[in-house]
């Protein structure tokens, strides 16, 4: 448990700046369906070879079950995922799309009981806490998505340097479309952890492997969307060591390290576990934006923010509680001894010292 919370902090410090490296794109005029492509190829690239080397012998054969989850995964976690993620830095800042992803624990949660991979029970108190904490968490995202609230900077010595002008530039002109697409992002992120789990626990595949099936068929697909929608050959050229070093970190941390832990953490514990970290990035991205480039906060984002945080913890201990309650039940049951060939049959009235001694045989 305290592993997989370690790894997940570090994913999600991964995301707050990969939000960051985004927005930065953006101001520069970077043609973001381009961005992505080159994104995947070098987490493809990059996963290809370990996930090759870590578990051959391991993976299943291929069918088209196998394949429809894997195309499934990279079109909805990938490409709609990324691009509506992307997209929604056009109309709202960095920190401002981070407090409205708080929003996918909840998203998760509903996909994970319309699937039948949660259950809804209201008579117990951890089935409870998760209601209350969905809502919570949702109240929270209207709260940060129809009120702003006065602004204020945080004074530092690194940002209190001279900045290049635009650097991270957000127009901050239409933020309930931002709100809108990032949503969908979400929607789209969460059902691609859902039939991530049951690619992994229906048809046993190894987590690198069900990592790289992602990133591949992200970066086909996204591809081939980049190619309609960026017919201009021109985008697809890298002009500066900013957008390199933009697909570099976005492709090797956001697309693959990230990608694999949070696999890894779900197979560990279940998707619900993962999506509840969600809210770590606000905090992280609007201290990176605070100290580094003097980002102004609003009041509305930091309420609801913590309501959001507070949402979603609500349902981790809901969730945790009723793990941890099937867990006692599981070994408070009698277990049943299995007899093998060789082993003494303890029984008092047999081993009687004037009863000859009782082997099992086969």
């Amino acid at each position: 448990m305290f592993l997989a919370i370690f790894l997940m902090i570090i994913a999600q410090v991964i995301s707050a700046w990969v939000s960051i490296f985004y927005e930065k794109s953006y101001s520069m005029g970077t043609s973001m369906v381009v961005l992505i492509v080159y994104r995947f190829l070098v987490a493809t690239i990059f996963v290809t070879p370990v996930a090759i080397y870590f578990e051959r012998g391991q993976r299943p054969d291929m069918t088209w079950k196998i394949a429809t989850l894997s195309i499934l995964t990279g079109a909805l976690g990938g490409v709609v995922a990324q691009n509506t993620f992307a997209a929604s830095f056009s109309f709202a800042s960095a920190s401002y799309i981070a407090a409205v992803a708080n929003l996918g624990p909840a998203i998760t949660y509903i996909l994970a009981i319309i699937f039948r991979m949660e259950t809804l029970t209201l008579t117990t108190w951890p089935g409870r806490a998760k209601v209350i904490g969905t809502i919570t968490s949702i109240g929270g995202a209207m709260t940060i998505t129809f009120y702003t609230g006065p602004g204020f900077h945080i004074h530092t010595s690194l940002n209190s340097l001279p900045q290049p002008h635009n650097l991270f530039f957000s127009p901050v002109q239409r933020p309930i479309l931002g709100a809108v697409l990032t949503l969908l992002s979400l929607f789209c992120y969460s059902l691609a952890l859902i039939l991530q789990a049951k690619l992994i626990a229906t048809h046993f595949y190894p987590v690198l492997s069900t990592s790289w099936l992602m990133c591949g068929s992200s970066f086909v697909l996204s591809t081939a969307t980049a190619m309609v929608v960026e017919r201009d050959w021109s985008a697809w050229r890298i002009y500066s060591n900013a957008n390199l070093l933009t697909i570099i970190f976005t492709g090797i941390f956001g697309s693959g390290v990230a990608v694999f832990i949070a696999t890894w953490c779900m197979k560990a514990q279940g998707p619900i576990f993962v999506s509840s970290f969600a809210p770590l990035p606000l905090v992280f991205t609007i201290l990176f934006e605070s100290l580094l480039i003097n980002e102004e906060i609003h009041m509305g984002s930091i309420i609801g923010g913590f309501v959001v945080i507070l949402g979603v913890y609500i349902t981790l201990w809901g969730k945790q509680a009723e793990t941890s309650a099937v867990t006692n039940v599981q070994a408070s049951e009698p277990s049943i001894h299995t007899i093998a060939e060789g082993d003494i049959l303890d029984v008092p009235e047999l081993n009687h010292p004037d009863v000859p001694e009782l082997h099992f045989i086969s």
